[in-house]
């Protein structure tokens, strides 16, 4: 089982930057990865990224994606430090 430890601090500005809005919303969490103490993996959260509205190349109600050039930057930040990215994102709606 994969487990995720992620600080107050960094949950909250994931809560900020995605919940409440009118379309779905993205955060690009970065990781460390570390064995727990069942011996699955575990990703402990170091950083949060929040894509600007100019990064979706779609997002509505319904959906959202972020623009290929984001998502190859991140990708090549994370194997560059050797860290695991979690993507997040909103349902919007009750």
């Amino acid at each position: 089982m994969t487990q995720i430890s992620i600080s107050r601090t960094h949950a909250e500005e994931v809560a900020r930057a995605v919940l409440g809005g009118e379309v779905e919303r993205c955060a690009v969490l970065y990781a460390s990865r570390a064995l727990s103490e069942s011996g699955g993996l575990r990703l402990v959260v170091k950083e949060v990224e929040v894509p600007e509205p100019d990064s979706y190349s779609q997002q509505s109600k319904f959906a959202s994606e972020l623009n290929p050039a984001l998502v190859a930057k991140i990708s090549k930040r994370a194997k560059l430090r050797g860290e695991s990215i979690v993507f997040v994102h909103s349902h919007p709606g009750d």
